[in-house]
């Protein structure tokens, strides 16, 4: 991927993330609350390893999204 992928992570990190916290269902006042929809447990498996990968690769340039 290297740096010219950089310019991508501003569209793909957040709408990663808001399909993660769509799937897991994250009440954010409540830590504790957390629904897992499980039809959408592959989509999330396939977001976190996406995830992976990314930070990998990415290095510094994943700093802003952490």
């Amino acid at each position: 991927m290297g740096k010219n992928f950089q310019p991508y992570l501003q569209i793909i990190i957040p709408s990663t993330f808001a399909l993660l916290y769509k799937v897991f269902d994250v009440d954010q006042g409540n830590k504790a609350a957390c629904n897992i929809q499980t039809y959408d447990t592959e989509e999330a498996t396939i977001a976190i390893n996406m995830l992976s990968v990314i930070i990998d690769e990415m290095d510094e340039h994943m700093i802003k999204y952490i």
